[in-house]
């Protein structure tokens, strides 16, 4: 999940590297992993209506074929909901209310998700993705300012109102119609000085310079593993630049990208490389890591299997984007395997595991040209 704050020697089977020795790079063939991509899309999908301009548009939260965005020109902000056509483009099919105070949503389950906003949880019933109807809302007495789901639980760094500290709090929405109060699960501050704090699934992720911590927030904060590195050593390991986690698999990017470290829920740390060079971690997602990485054909979205500790980090797909020499692009919004990727003038929908060309994604505010 996305932050608000910024801020073991094992021994391995197979192709992972013991700390002190250098890593090894797994690589499969193309068609072992995931499938085709989608073909690029020869014309717009309304004829004679343009596109919304991509640089003014902002997608905040992807539910199946629902896609929750803003838009914006010289005059006013607008918030939708857009119908996910072939993973290519979207129509305008409903208003969406104020996104102003958003701070982030979490799918509970097949039919329901939760919106967090400034100091208040609202529960919304998307048996019909495209028309959200909310069914609860909580006042929560405070901020969450990280937060990660699991098993029927939001888990939460949250800051009651006043002078406190954020601290690890759950909340029960195992009956989404009827969520519980924060209920505080390790009494230990969240934050310490120096650090990033962030949380996936039922772990809080506890990143410095150049050691993370794990802990499990459904055993009072247990320590789950605790590794530091000389970043300066005979590596050169560099410091820790980036971390995403699905709960299980905990990624760490370093400096030296010849390297990346795996933290596992059972406790064991290894490294290895995802060996693609200059590479921006993307999302950790159901055991598969995602990077972003330049290569002589343009920017690619590979995915790498990280769930087998003694293999490490193994490509199973490589997604192409259609996308300008320089693009920055970041990772804006994710369901399921799926990334929604966004940089200053294109946007992407990268199905779960794609290998294949990726086209950009088109936004449409209206859909009484379209043909269907």
């Amino acid at each position: 999940m996305t932050l608000r704050f910024l801020r073991s020697l094992v021994l391995a089977a197979g192709s992972v590297a013991v700390f002190g020795c250098g890593p090894s790079i797994v690589d499969v063939d193309d068609d072992d992993g995931g499938g085709e991509g989608p073909e690029p899309t020869a014309k717009p999908p309304c004829p004679g209506q343009p596109p919304l301009a991509p640089e003014h548009v902002t997608a905040h939260f992807l539910f199946d074929h629902a896609l929750q965005a803003s838009w914006k020109d010289d005059e006013a902000e607008w918030f939708a909901v857009f119908e996910v056509h072939e993973d290519q483009w979207a129509t305008r099919a409903a208003e969406r209310p104020d996104l102003s105070s958003y701070v982030g949503d979490v799918r509970i389950d097949d039919r329901y998700y939760a919106d967090i906003k400034d100091q208040r949880l609202q529960i919304f019933d998307a048996a019909d993705p495209l028309v959200p109807v909310e069914v609860t809302s909580l006042a929560l007495g405070g901020v969450i300012d990280a937060y990660g789901y699991e098993d029927g639980y939001l888990y939460t760094c949250f800051r009651p109102v006043g002078p406190s500290e954020s601290r690890p709090h759950r909340i029960d929405l195992r009956d989404p119609q009827n969520p519980g109060k924060p209920e505080l699960v390790a009494d230990r501050p969240c934050v310490e000085t120096d650090n990033a704090i962030e949380i996936a699934g039922s772990v809080l992720i506890d990143r410095r310079l150049s050691d993370v911590a794990l802990y499990d927030l459904t055993n009072d904060a247990a320590v789950i593993a605790n590794h530091g590195w000389a970043p300066d050593g005979v590596h050169a390991y560099g410091y820790a630049t980036s971390v995403h986690s699905d709960g299980d698999v905990t990624v760490v990017q370093l400096e030296n990208e010849d390297y990346v470290f795996l933290y596992y829920r059972s406790g064991q740390v290894v490294y290895s490389s995802f060996g693609v060079g200059a590479y921006a971690l993307l999302d950790v997602d159901d055991g598969i890591a995602y990077v972003l990485a330049s290569r002589d054909d343009g920017q690619h979205v590979i995915g790498f299997d990280v769930r087998d500790s003694e293999k490490g980090a193994v490509e199973v797909s490589d997604a192409v984007l259609e996308a300008a020499e320089g693009d920055w692009i970041q990772l804006v919004a994710r369901d399921r395997g799926r990334l929604f990727l966004s940089s200053f003038d294109n946007h992407w929908l990268v199905p779960a595991q794609t290998t294949g060309t990726v086209p950009p994604f088109r936004f449409y505010s209206e859909t009484d040209q379209c043909p269907y």
